[in-house]
């Protein structure tokens, strides 16, 4: 039986990796949103949220969240965060702290030995799933494995470091980053609108509720421009297509909204295209010399991160943020 390949354990994407902008001829063509159904098909339950690389549900990234990769040398109330977890895992792992308090666990060559033990041996006990690389240190990959032995202390602490390192953004801040997670995922990610067998699963990231750095991997263009604008929802965004965040498509979200100009769309708008009814939709990441450039998902091999004309047939842009 051949060994199953190791999965990938590595840092954070950040925005430097989001791919340079394309220019128009380099982009396949758009699909055609608006052949979407407005609803849901008859009989469709909404999806569970499905396992990520390591099998743990992805709304755990939420209430768990992913703070940054961890190697020796390293503190903080994140790494008292994983001991706890380690501990949970195996009794005779005994969580060790630099200093009396949980604030400035230490990362050292015990806590190494300890993390490639672990890795070792989830990936024995998960033959059927990606091995974890034996490295010693806490990647995505290992934190997503970890979290089944996250209590709510340690998801606190995890908590606590993750917002001390990510002041809060304001709501197109939020929108925004999320685009920019789903571009650095250029070709990674499975367009899944008209033409594709993957239509029921284009809802994934509000389905799972995923909040960045966690990221869809299916989606279209009025799909991932909804999720951009879900992760900010408590921050100012609405939800495009007023029907609870529960399905949406270009038909559904352009009535609704204020209408702006290309002059005065801000980060977090949306472009629409085609006209008098859209068929495909963008999100606006930011200005380069006063031009707009957009996050956009018509087709496989995207996201795309363009000029708004890199379409010629710019019909809309509408707004979704409390004004």
């Amino acid at each position: 039986m051949d060994e199953a390949p190791a999965a990938v354990d590595d840092v954070d994407l950040s925005e430097s990796e989001v791919p340079p902008p394309l220019q128009g001829d380099e982009q396949p063509p758009d699909g055609d949103d608006s052949q979407l159904p407005p609803e849901p098909p008859p009989g469709t339950e909404e999806p569970e949220p499905e396992p990520d690389a390591a099998g743990a549900p992805a709304a755990a990234a939420e209430r768990c969240p992913y703070v940054e990769q961890l190697h020796v040398g390293l503190s903080g109330a994140h790494v008292a965060a994983y001991q706890r977890m380690l501990h949970r895992w195996n009794a005779t792992v005994r969580p060790r702290w630099a200093t009396p308090d949980e604030e400035h666990g230490f990362f050292g060559e015990e806590m190494r030995d300890q993390v490639k033990a672990f890795q070792r041996a989830w990936s024995d006990e998960h033959s059927d799933r990606p091995r974890i690389p034996q490295t010693g240190y806490v990647g995505p990959v290992t934190h997503t494995a970890l979290l089944e032995w996250a209590d709510d202390r340690a998801c606190f602490l995890l908590r606590k470091a993750y917002d001390d390192r990510h002041p809060a953004l304001g709501g197109r801040e939020l929108a925004v980053a999320a685009a920019r997670v789903a571009l650095a995922q250029r070709g990674r990610m499975t367009y899944s609108g008209p033409g594709t067998p993957y239509i029921p699963k284009r809802w994934e990231g509000i389905a799972s509720r995923l909040v960045p750095p966690a990221h869809p991997m299916f989606a279209d263009c009025s799909s991932l421009a909804s999720w951009c604008l879900w992760v900010a929802r408590e921050h100012g965004a609405g939800d495009p297509s007023e029907n609870g965040w529960s399905w949406g498509t270009t038909y559904s979200m352009i009535g609704h909204g204020r209408p702006l100009t290309v002059s005065t769309a801000l980060p977090g708008s949306l472009f629409f295209y085609n006209s008098p009814s859209p068929t495909h939709v963008a999100i606006m990441v930011d200005r380069a010399q006063g031009v707009p450039f957009v996050c956009s998902f018509g087709s496989q091999g995207g996201p795309y991160y363009v000029r708004y004309d890199y379409r010629s047939d710019v019909s809309a842009v509408r707004d979704y943020f409390a004004a």
